[in-house]
């Protein structure tokens, strides 16, 4: 097998805190960041992943790291996904708020990309339409 294999596909991994319940109830973080890739569990098994945030990482960072290439690549023609996954323990209240607020990022940079790009076709048509009509009347 080649070793140099390259994958269309990242994982990224975002920790969350500690609820209020949990630290109520005595809970501790049972895992350590280990920059810039790697989650180690309990001291005992390491995971490595292509992006670890920790729990203060904002949106616009995350957004950045992990989403921001792939508009780059969603605007060139190619499929994009973002897929956001919690533990079932998780409240669906909590997923909706966490996947909207990668919305915003997006389109603040999207919607200024395709601003760019009608005006960018549309001189290119425009100039085609004057160029015919200079042409016919050329004729």
């Amino acid at each position: 097998m080649n070793g140099d294999r390259t994958s269309h596909v990242r994982v990224g991994v975002r920790v969350r805190p500690l609820t209020s319940k949990e630290i109520q109830q005595g809970g501790k973080v049972s895992l350590s960041i280990l920059p810039p890739s790697s989650i180690t569990i309990t001291s005992q098994k390491t995971f490595t992943y292509d992006a670890v945030f920790d729990a203060e990482t904002n949106q616009d960072d995350l957004y950045s790291s992990v989403s921001s290439s792939l508009l780059d690549s969603f605007v060139d023609g190619y499929n994009a996904t973002v897929s956001i996954c919690f533990p079932s323990s998780v409240h669906v209240g909590t997923t909706v708020v966490s996947l909207w607020s990668i919305y915003p990022c997006f389109f603040h940079r999207f919607l200024p990309m395709v601003r760019q790009d009608l005006e960018k076709h549309t001189q290119w048509v425009a100039k085609r339409i004057c160029s015919q009509k200079r042409h016919r009347n050329s004729d």
